[in-house]
């Protein structure tokens, strides 16, 4: 495994506290809360694996399709960071842009959809208007860095949600987000 300093954990991570992982296990579980059947999941961004082995650890999610063009020189790190969910075909790593990958899919045919890559507007834009009709009924939209820095992906969010009455917004500690699409 490479000796690189962590990216979940970077560059706000406080070696006294777990926030920055209790966030998405927070989001997880509110997921099997809801809907103890989501087990197919996307996660858009990939970069090192960390998130990918934190979701895919949990037993109800029988597929992760960990979706990230650009995994380049951590290809490797991924790929051992995952091994044995890779063996298990859990995880399958997906190196294409989320936007091709989503046309790959058809509707209604996932549960989750984590979006973690392009933090623009248009990126978080782009992957919404994408993800949300592959989505089950009953299932989530879901993403990383909802906070000021990434202004770009609440606006995007915050529009989302404006153009779809009766849909709320659940914020994690992590900056984590997530939307339910109701049943």
């Amino acid at each position: 495994m490479s000796s690189r300093a962590s990216v979940r954990f970077f560059p706000h991570w406080d070696p006294n506290t777990g926030d920055q992982v209790a966030g998405l296990i927070q989001l997880i579980y509110q997921v099997f809360l809801v809907n103890p059947a989501a087990a197919e999941w996307v996660e858009i961004g990939t970069h090192r694996g960390e998130s990918a082995l934190i979701i895919s650890s949990f037993p109800g999610v029988h597929k992760l399709y960990a979706v990230d063009p650009t995994l380049g020189d951590c290809i490797e790190e991924v790929e051992q960071r995952l091994a044995n969910r890779l063996r298990e075909k859990r995880v399958e790593i997906i190196r294409q842009t989320s936007l091709a990958f989503s046309k790959t899919l058809e509707p209604e045919s996932v549960d989750v959809v984590y979006v973690d890559g392009d933090h623009s507007y248009t990126g978080i834009s782009s992957d919404i208007a994408a993800y949300w009709p592959l989505i089950r009924k009953n299932g989530f939209l879901a993403g990383h860095d909802y906070c000021d820095k990434h202004a770009g992906v609440v606006r995007a969010v915050t529009e989302f949600l404006t153009a779809q009455p009766g849909l709320t917004l659940r914020e994690f500690e992590d900056g984590s987000w997530l939307i339910h699409k109701p049943a």
